[in-house]
Order: structure tokens, then sequence, then C-alpha cells
């Protein structure tokens, strides 16, 4: 690319590269409603295809005067089917012209439009992004993505904000349940000792006045014996 030279005042001279007039002008273009997309050469659509990025300097020709110290664009476009092509093309001289001498201090002598082609499709707009309707069109697509992508994310949190709930609650029941259970065999078991100990303190008790009674029993036997042979002994006298 050739560097465009012109004397700025009296501060020196400022070197442009012909690409920056060039991204300028492509720039200006892709803002103007109407265009469909930048024409070029097959070689720069393909390099377009591979690398997935969009060439602004496709399709624009830089021509400048050291002497006139203006330049002169050529630009090539494929136009939307449906307007009026002197509108649309008046538009992209008066564009093109006010973008690059407000960007570089350039005077743009002429701006010549070649259409060399209709678009009659909205494919083509929306894939090369150029124009209104594929401007919206890419507008409305990356919000309907990010819509989407945010609903996706709160989704996949709440879900996993009811799974973390539904398994804690799940322990809780567990182990609240394990616990009961716990209570009930402690108080089961309980319970059974204090029938055991109840039991083995009747036994002890009876077998306590079993005895007590048995000695009471010996006891009045032997005070009858002695009584009688007493009042034997009595009668022998």
């Amino acid at each position: 690319m050739a560097n465009l030279e012109y004397t700025l005042a009296e501060s020196g001279t400022i070197h442009i590269a012909e690409d920056v007039i060039q991204t300028i002008a492509g720039v200006a273009l892709s803002e103007i409603d109407g265009v469909a997309k930048m024409a070029g050469s097959a070689v720069s659509g393909l390099a377009e295809q591979i690398t997935g990025r969009r060439n602004l300097t496709r399709g624009v020709k830089v021509e400048f005067s050291n002497e006139s110290q203006a330049c002169m664009l050529t630009v090539q476009v494929v136009l939307r089917y449906g307007y009026r092509i002197p509108e649309v093309a008046a538009r992209i001289q008066e564009h093109v012209q006010s973008s690059v001498e407000q960007y570089t201090g350039l005077r743009v002598a002429a701006v010549h439009v070649h259409v060399v082609g209709l678009s009659l499709r909205d494919e083509d707009e929306e894939s090369e992004g150029f124009g209104l309707p594929g401007k919206v069109s890419n507008l409305i697509q990356q919000g309907t993505d990010l819509v989407k992508q945010g609903y996706d994310t709160a989704k996949n949190k709440v879900q996993s904000a009811a799974q973390a709930t539904k398994d804690a609650a799940a322990e809780a029941i567990g182990t609240a349940k394990e616990k009961t259970q716990q209570v009930v065999d402690a108080a089961a078991e309980k319970a059974q000792q204090g029938v055991e100990a109840v039991k083995d303190a009747a036994q002890s008790a009876y077998e306590t006045s079993k005895d007590a009674a048995q000695q009471v029993a010996e006891a009045a036997k032997d005070a009858a014996d002695r009584a009688a042979d007493k009042a034997k002994d009595q009668l022998h006298e």
C-alpha cells in the first residue's frame, strides 16, 4: 500500500497509509441503509471466508494528487433490491466524503460509485452485516443468544439449588429418623430394665416373706410342743 503525504500548515508532513483511507470509507459504507455489501476481487472474498473476518478495504480504490492535496475514491458496492440506486449512491458519496475528510483532514475531490450488483436475499446483508436490516438482524440475534445464555445459566443454577435442597432435606430426614429410633430403643431398653428390676424385687420380697413365715411356723410349733410337755408333766404329779 502506498502512503499518502500532505502538508499540514507549517508543522510538517503527515503520512497516511492507503488502507487507512480504504478502511474509513468501508466503515462509512457499512453505515448506509441500502448497501448490501462491498464488492471486490474473488481472492479478497475467499480470504474473508477463510479468516471469518470482514475486509473493510474490499472494493475501495484511492487515488491521491500531491499537487491538489486531494484524494479521489472509487467504491464498488452491491445494493439491496428495492432501493432507488441514485439516492443510495448519493448518500454513499456524501457520507464517504464527509467521513474521510473528518478523520484525515484530506480534501476529497470525488467519490465514484460503481454499483456492480443487486442483492435479492436478506442473507447477504445478514452475513456481511451491511445496511440497517443486517445490523438489526445481527443485534436481534446477539440479544437472543444473550437471553438464551442467561436463561440456561439461571435454569442450571435453579436446578442445582433444588437438587441441593432435596439432598439436604433427605439427609435431615434420615438423621432425624435415626435419632428417633435411637431414642425409642433407649426408652425400650430402660423400660425392660425397670421390668426386670421390679420382677427381681418382687421375687426377693417373696423369698424373704416365705422364710419369715417358715420361721414363725417352726417357732409356734416348738412353743406348742413345750406347752404340751409341760402340761403332761403336771398331770403326772
